[in-house]
């Protein structure tokens, strides 16, 4: 697989992300919780930044869990499957990310 392509399915792993955090940002439930809109919203604009997407996540998925555990009450459901479905793309894009090192496509910095 050719570096182009490595990178595009990269991109859209982190596409991914980024439109699943629009869907839970538009959640009626989340209008219960104003701090959690905020929290989505700040995640969205780091994740079009396209940044470090692999750190992105990391921080996204622990700040899911500390936001959770310090007040679960009308916690949207939306949001714990965003966490869970998270982990599953940050695990494929570590992979990806991997064998494109591997294979002498990319370097890691």
């Amino acid at each position: 697989m050719r570096s182009q392509e490595k990178q595009e399915e990269l991109e859209e792993i982190a596409g991914k992300i980024e439109q699943e955090l629009k869907v839970v940002y538009n959640d009626p439930q989340l209008e219960k919780r104003p701090d959690l809109k905020i929290f989505v919203s700040r995640c969205i604009k780091q994740f079009q930044k396209k940044l470090d997407i692999d750190c992105i996540s990391s921080v996204l998925c622990q700040q899911i869990s500390e936001k959770y555990l310090a007040n679960s009450k009308d916690f949207p459901k939306s949001l714990i499957e965003l966490y869970y479905q998270t982990r599953v793309e940050k695990s494929e894009y570590d992979g990806l990310n991997w064998s494109a090192t591997q294979a002498g496509l990319v370097w890691r910095q």
